[in-house]
């Protein structure tokens, strides 16, 4: 990497194509932004491993129509061709030379089980290494096509998008299969120097850039301050910021110092031999009747569907390990898409695939929460956290805290203190793609999505438990979780008391 793109800047000049704006070298290089660093830290340092949202197709896809599909997606959306290069300070998006087909796609003819059976292996759901796709310098994803049961899973790196970028990209690749040209199909997916001239547009522009951001005076002053104290003390300041922020953790009562035996820690170290590194994937499923019932519940309660899903598998936890961690603040961390908030994203639960550009790259921050020692399920304790959870992500301070963060502080600052040091103290972290919109064919013959599946990743600072929720009007819900706990003896004992109270909760007045 660190090529000199010099000369495919010239080319990509020569040549003008009437008012179209061509595409050269600098719109596809930027330093990323603070939560891709963050990820990239994670990566590099083994201890995140991908994401995985898996699709089911209506029917068979012919093995031909996949290197064209899969070209026509890369040439769409440069991120795709993306890796990053160097260190801080200096950390750059760079496109990839060149990428090959078999680099990208691997077809699965053993599996025979549909992916929601119970007897599916679903650590080949998240068996993609991407710390060593960063050590080969190769894509950062990679398409596995189960051929015998129709699904297609697409395994990424977080550092360059989030899940609902993901999505986007399954559905336009499954739509494309409507109308693809197999005969452009070839080994060689891209080549930045014969492909450059094809490219419509760069890469896209960090959030704040891309939403026109416009912070206040207080808080681009707090930026540079704080900044700056950074640089003189590095590790005293950060620590003085991350206490802070903690305090805004608890929700309707005073800040509580934090000490081991009131607050929840995992088990083993930040470090890439931790178990949490290992843990497997398992799922519940809800049909449409009981999807229909939990949402009906939680309307009549004025709650979300994901604070509900939270609150019993905590109960659940509790259930079966009462006495582990009910006297205990348990942090919760939720993943926020800003395409929820921002109107210029688009909103990937919407965005069907058809038509249009979707705007990809990772636009998700984190809101958090403690749950206080002795909180069981109950309508109350539901509303108390979604109402907590929701005017937070709605405040200017959680977007200005965003900002400062952005601006002020590196990943090394907050991460290298804690690496193979200190336990991660996230009990729980919720990613929701939420209920998405899919295109229905009909009798028309086409590819189409049927369902959708979002496994829950591999990491150590996602949570001893990692909960992943995706739902459509086709199926229902789905909702998955890791076994990471070691406490948890019995998972499907959990897995079976889990999806027992849920629709056992959701009924009760």
């Amino acid at each position: 990497m660190g090529q000199n793109f010099s000369k495919l800047d010239a080319k990509a000049v020569d040549g003008s194509e009437g008012s179209k704006k061509l595409i050269s070298i600098p719109d596809l290089t930027r330093e990323p932004d603070f939560m891709e660093k963050l990820l990239l830290y994670f990566e590099r340092k083994n201890i995140f491993q991908s994401v995985s949202v898996s699709v089911k197709i209506n029917k068979n896809v012919p093995i031909e129509m996949f290197a064209p599909t899969i070209r026509k997606l890369v040439l769409k959306y440069p991120m795709l061709f993306m890796f990053p290069v160097g260190n801080e300070p200096k950390i750059r998006w760079e496109p990839l030379p060149d990428i090959i087909f078999s680099d990208v796609f691997k077809i699965n003819q053993d599996v025979t089980d549909d992916l929601l059976v119970d007897t599916f292996d679903t650590t080949l759901l998240n068996l993609f290494s991407i710390v060593e796709r960063h050590r080969q310098k190769k894509p950062l994803w990679k398409l596995v096509y189960f051929e015998k049961v129709n699904w297609i899973t697409f395994h990424c790196a977080h550092c360059f998008t989030d899940g609902g970028s993901i999505l986007a990209y399954l559905k336009e690749f499954v739509e494309s299969l409507n109308d693809i040209d197999v005969s452009a199909g070839k080994d060689q997916v891209f080549c930045i120097k014969e492909d450059l001239p094809l490219l419509e547009t760069g890469i896209p522009a960090p959030f704040f850039e891309r939403v026109k951001f416009r912070p206040n005076f207080r808080t681009k002053v707090s930026a540079a301050a704080i900044k700056a104290a950074i640089g003189l003390f590095p590790t005293l300041v950060t620590a003085l910021l991350e206490t802070r922020l903690e305090n805004l953790l608890f929700v309707d009562r005073l800040p509580v110092p934090f000490s081991p035996r009131c607050f929840f820690e995992s088990e083993s170290v930040i470090s890439e031999t931790s178990s949490l590194n290992n843990a497997t994937a398992m799922f519940i499923h809800l049909s449409r009747e009981e999807l229909s019932v939990v949402l009906a519940a939680c309307k009549a309660h004025h709650v979300k569907l994901q604070t509900y899903v939270i609150l019993v598998y905590v109960q659940t936890v509790h259930e079966i390990r009462p006495e582990l961690y009910l006297q205990k603040f348990l942090k919760v961390g939720c993943a926020v898409s800003f395409r929820n908030l921002y109107k210029q994203l688009t909103d990937h639960s919407t965005y069907l695939g058809n038509e249009g550009r979707f705007d990809d790259g990772f636009y998700t921050f984190v809101a958090k929460y403690f749950l206080d020692p002795g909180t069981t399920l109950s309508w109350e304790s539901v509303k108390k956290y979604n109402d907590f959870l929701h005017r937070t992500i709605n405040s200017a301070e959680w977007i200005n805290d965003f900002y400062i963060a952005s601006h002020a502080v590196l990943p090394d600052h907050i991460m290298d203190p804690k690496m193979d040091i200190k336990k991660d103290d996230c009990f729980l972290f919720a990613t929701n793609l939420g209920h998405v919109e899919v295109i229905d064919h009909g009798e028309a013959g086409k590819f189409q999505i049927d369902d959708i599946l979002f496994t829950p990743s591999r990491g150590v600072t996602i949570g001893t438990h990692h909960v992943t929720m995706s739902s459509t009007s086709k199926v229902g819900l789905h909702v998955g979780f890791s076994d990471g706990d070691a406490n948890i003896n019995d998972w499907n004992l959990f897995r079976s008391k889990f999806k027992y109270n849920m629709c056992r909760f959701s009924g009760e007045p």
